[in-house]
């Protein structure tokens, strides 16, 4: 194990015996992350329905149910969301090879951690295109198609 610091850390390049996750600054960090990422998400989702505010309209004015509108962004955001997070773990992995020899005393393809990302990145767009979802779903028909 490594010699303690006096503020407590460990010394540049050692293992400690107490695990590197789970402590308060890094669950602050994911938290910081998390709502980053729900914020930029949620806005993108908004912005994606607003655009097809007269398709929804009329879908809805054709006799789409409430449910089906619903389900239809969700579907379509989740097909977005596999390509993401597809090309997304592919990069990071590459990356992380190429970064190997910068990494002390850390693997670069730790699959808990990159699951841990995709876990936490796929809850976040879900909710946000939820959030989004749910409004183009209260969307009066008449309204939709006048907006245009």
């Amino acid at each position: 194990m490594g010699t303690s610091l006096d503020d407590g850390q460990q010394s540049f390049g050692t293992r400690s015996s107490r695990p590197a996750s789970g402590s308060v600054p890094d669950i602050c960090k994911t938290g910081q992350l998390a709502t980053s990422s729900f914020n930029e998400m949620s806005r993108l989702s908004r912005s994606w329905v607003a655009r097809r505010t007269n398709e929804i309209g009329v879908r809805m004015a054709l006799g789409a149910t409430r449910s089906q509108i619903l389900s239809l962004i969700l579907r379509q955001s989740a097909g977005l969301l596999a390509v993401g997070l597809a090309a997304g773990a592919t990069l990071t992995i590459a990356a992380a090879q190429t970064v190997k020899s910068l990494l002390f005393s850390l693997h670069p393809n730790d699959a808990g951690t990159l699951a841990l990302a995709i876990l936490l990145l796929a809850i976040v767009t879900q909710a946000a295109s939820y959030l989004a979802a749910r409004g183009a779903a209260r969307l009066e028909p008449t309204a939709a198609l006048r907006e245009e």
